[in-house]
């Protein structure tokens, strides 16, 4: 599990460069999990990181339910 959120409080910038980071930040999370995907590794996404037990317990199920 990642991080992939965008920064808390996005610095002062010009739009292109906002644009380019948001750009940036989906090519970036597409390709790590692409990587994990390729590799066999389960990912998930949480929305926080107090979320990060749950989404855990579901990765288990589905690895369990999957045989």
């Amino acid at each position: 599990m990642a991080d992939f959120t965008l920064l808390a409080r996005q610095p002062a910038m010009s739009a292109a460069v906002a644009a380019a980071y948001a750009k940036a930040a989906v090519e970036r999370d597409a390709g790590r999990k692409a990587m994990f995907r390729a590799a066999g590794i389960t990912e998930g996404d949480v929305a926080a990181s107090g979320d990060v037990i749950t989404g855990l317990f579901a990765l288990l199920g589905r690895h369990r339910r999957a045989g």
